[in-house]
């Protein structure tokens, strides 16, 4: 699964911009490199993430992480002004901390 979801996020090459588009509010966004704890291809991830920073002000950023423990997968999103991708991360890692090893 995580494996999966990390192919799923790289799809957006970093630091390439899109946009989206909601009614007439258009915004500009810039992804952020994947990351995993994959050590090479073949080896199973068990943490990724991922985020974006939208570039009209105020600036804001998202980020996506999941972590798979046991037979669960742990997601969070955060979008915020500050560190979203500590704070998705830290999340993760609180949620997972309860589940068996």
């Amino acid at each position: 699964m995580v494996g999966d979801f990390s192919r799923m996020l790289g799809y957006c090459d970093a630091g390439q911009p899109f946009t989206t588009t909601s009614g007439t509010v258009t915004q500009h966004w810039t992804p952020t490199a994947v990351t995993t704890d994959a050590t090479d291809p073949l080896s199973t991830a068990t943490r990724v993430g991922a985020g974006a920073t939208r570039q009209e002000p105020p600036a804001r950023s998202c980020y996506h992480a999941a972590l798979a423990r046991a037979n669960v997968t742990v997601e969070s999103i955060v979008c915020g002004d500050t560190d979203s991708a500590a704070a998705a991360n830290q999340l993760v890692d609180r949620i997972s901390a309860k589940l068996p090893r």
